[in-house]
């Protein structure tokens, strides 16, 4: 089993470039229920944006997500880190 971290900075990968649902859910590995947990997070935190391009609903991953991306995740939790940058 991955650690939740593992997850969400795979997901936040994913979305460099924008991607659909199921692109994301192929390279992150995950199952249905899964992703939502993540994303619905991942979208309430500003780590992620949604866009429309046509019918298709497109993720990308916002500035706040790019710096985490690019700060090593120590053994304190993502959103913890989110939560402090948010203050």
């Amino acid at each position: 089993m991955r650690l939740q971290n593992e997850i969400i900075i795979t997901i936040l990968e994913a979305c460099r470039r924008p991607s659909v649902q199921r692109l994301i859910m192929i390279k992150a590995r995950l199952g249905y229920e899964t992703f939502w947990t993540h994303m619905n997070r991942l979208l309430n935190e500003n780590m992620l944006k949604c866009s429309s391009k046509g019918k298709k609903t497109v993720y990308s991953v916002t500035g706040a997500g790019l710096t985490l991306l690019e700060r090593p995740v120590a053994s304190e939790g993502v959103f913890k880190f989110a939560q402090k940058r948010m203050n």
